[in-house]
């Protein structure tokens, strides 16, 4: 369960990527029915949950998306920066993960939107 991660330092405005604290409540509900802790902020670095998600049977994203409209897998969600991350995870990186969980959310803005083509929409979902 990630909840509303530290903000990274990206090359845009930071405003259009906000701080979502209906993101951490919504991870802090989840973790506790499934008892389990959520990563909160600065808890959340990309380095630590890539090396996490191949062991999780749940997987619960609440976080920021970054739509990239003319490279689509090039779109991102945020996770918290660390000294070897910018805490950026492409669906490019997210393609190369070796996935065993029954259930993953992802619940971040940008996550819907792209153009549909034969091949669906292929932007972060």
């Amino acid at each position: 369960m990630v909840g509303n991660p530290t903000i990274p330092s990206l090359q845009f405005d930071v405003t259009s990527a906000p701080d979502l604290p209906g993101a951490e409540q919504e991870a802090k509900t989840i973790a506790q029915l499934l008892n389990t802790q959520p990563l909160i902020g600065p808890q959340a670095p990309r380095d630590v949950i890539v090396i996490q998600l191949p062991q999780a049977k749940v997987i619960h994203l609440a976080t920021n998306g970054i739509l990239e409209n003319l490279q689509g897998l090039q779109s991102a969600i945020t996770l918290a920066p660390s000294k070897r991350s910018d805490g950026l995870l492409t669906a490019s990186q997210i393609l190369q993960l070796k996935l065993t969980a029954s259930l993953v959310v992802l619940s971040a803005c940008d996550t819907g939107r792209g153009e549909i083509t034969g091949d669906g929409v292929i932007k972060l979902s």
